[in-house]
């Protein structure tokens, strides 16, 4: 596997050198257009390789194809990405040849990829830049556009904004394919230009599997907070703890006010009657399932330390529930069924 490995060092540092590099004395522009792809293709199946077969030496391998073994990590990975950017920038600026804008998804793939290697080297302004390019960019390939999507909600969930730009996402699909009720028009303009009707039923899906990542994120702190629930009083040291989990307490009925929030857009969205639909009514039952659990987490808290007050963010998640939340779920589940 080691030779294996160095191997692939060689191979990773030829095919970044040759495709960021681009055209030189040794391709003319045209060669270099019908070839550019398949190194493109190549880059982010070596990088899927690393990813598989040798994350450990993920950092070594990164080091090597900057260029620049005396650089840091981060600074490799920097340079690594600062380079895409710029592969991707020249690629949406030839609006002559539309083309070579499938090129673009290997390299989104690549940086998908890298995140997912090094999450807490990434920083905020590569985010950022996605989504204005999200808000800019419009492609007749919805494979494009979802790729694009895609990456930027993947690069949102270590912020503390991921579920505003959730909730802006659903209501630009919520906007394109209109209202669940015929005779209701969606107020407001879509946000994002990248989102259009065609696109919108391919990225619901992945909407939901985002919300249900986040869902799945709240329910380990709560499963945390009714662990410490039922611990006997003396292993408790009351001041810190306390304070901690009164944070935390704040913070999943904070979490999941703002989830609901997505979920009112996406339950008056006319979504067909398949697959789609289904995954909306588990990402919701999941939903609904970590408020019984929340609640019956305050009823221990009360049992055993006798705590008479909820949090205010707590009793605000259950007026939400009842004004945003489960009203439409009734008028989404009573027009699936007619819809089968």
């Amino acid at each position: 596997m080691l030779d294996s490995f160095n191997d692939i060092l060689i191979l990773g540092q030829v095919y970044f050198k040759t495709y960021i590099e681009g055209i030189s004395s040794d391709f003319s522009e045209l060669e270099w257009e019908r070839i550019s792809g398949i190194f493109a293709e190549g880059l982010a199946s070596i990088f899927s390789y690393i990813n598989s077969y040798h994350s450990k030496n993920a950092s070594k391998f990164i080091l090597k194809i900057c260029g620049n073994e005396s650089a840091v990590v981060k600074q490799a990975l920097q340079i690594i990405l600062k380079s895409i950017q710029k592969s991707v920038m020249k690629l949406l600026s030839d609006t002559q040849n539309d083309v070579n804008l499938k090129e673009v998804v290997p390299l989104l793939s690549v940086i998908k990829t890298l995140y997912g290697l090094f999450t807490k080297d990434f920083n905020e302004d590569l985010y950022k830049w996605f989504k204005q390019l999200c808000n800019q960019q419009v492609f007749q390939n919805t494979s494009i556009s979802k790729s694009f999507i895609s990456l930027c909600l993947t690069l949102g969930h270590q912020y503390s904004n991921i579920l505003t730009f959730l909730k802006e996402i659903a209501f630009d699909l919520h906007f394109h394919l209109d209202d669940i009720d015929p005779d209701e028009r969606v107020r407001g303009s879509p946000k994002y230009d990248i989102i259009t009707p065609e696109v919108s039923r391919t990225v619901m899906p992945n909407l939901i599997s985002n919300l249900d990542q986040l869902l799945e994120e709240i329910e380990y702190t709560l499963n945390y907070m009714k662990a410490n629930a039922v611990l006997p009083t003396e292993f408790l040291l009351l001041n810190s703890i306390d304070i901690s989990i009164q944070n935390m307490e704040q913070g999943v009925s904070t979490r999941l006010a703002d989830v609901i929030l997505v979920f009112n857009e996406i339950v008056q969205t006319s979504v067909p009657p398949d697959n789609t639909c289904s995954i909306i009514f588990k990402a919701i039952t999941r939903f609904y399932r970590i408020l019984c659990t929340l609640t019956n987490y305050y009823l221990l808290r009360h049992t055993k330390l006798k705590i008479t007050e909820l949090h205010s963010t707590f009793e605000k998640l259950i007026k939400l529930t009842h004004t945003k939340l489960t009203p439409y779920v009734y008028g989404f589940i009573t027009l699936s069924k007619n819809d089968v």
